[in-house]
């Protein structure tokens, strides 16, 4: 019998885990979230394979985000990052956030359109009430 620490190899029994198995069951629980699977199957198989190691924890940050945004947004940002070779899911979520204020913003300009005919009506039935010249040289004097 050897002493302690002298020749033996010690192993964590986490080491010896299959890794794959929580990365699969993640990504099946991301992907039951979205009706169109084909763009986030993309993103994770491109993600795996650039950032195999991480890959659980990347999927763990999108499940934990799914219902922040919309699945149109979602569906912008999977072919943004990966033509923009972005396989990380901090990226992506910046891309969502920024895909999310882009389409804030242009419902924001669309409801400002519908109302500003009425507006325009309104303004033009106003006629000003015209001033008098003779308050003004009151004032002036």
């Amino acid at each position: 019998s050897k002493p302690h620490g002298k020749g033996v190899t010690i192993r964590d029994k986490s080491h010896l885990r299959d890794r794959n198995a929580v990365s699969e069951h993640l990504a099946e629980e991301v992907k039951a979230a979205f009706k169109d699977k084909k763009q986030l199957e993309l993103f994770i198989e491109e993600t795996g394979r650039t950032h195999a190691r991480y890959l659980a924890d990347n999927l763990r940050i999108i499940k934990r985000n799914l219902n922040r945004y919309t699945e149109e947004i979602w569906k912008q940002s999977f072919p943004y990052c990966l033509d923009n070779s972005r396989h990380n899911a901090n990226d992506l979520l910046r891309v969502c956030e920024r895909y999310s204020r882009k389409m804030n913003a242009q419902e924001k300009r669309k409801a400002c359109q519908t109302v500003q005919p009425e507006c325009k009506a309104a303004r033009q039935d106003l006629i000003p009430a015209a001033s008098q010249i003779s308050t003004y040289e009151q004032i002036m004097h």
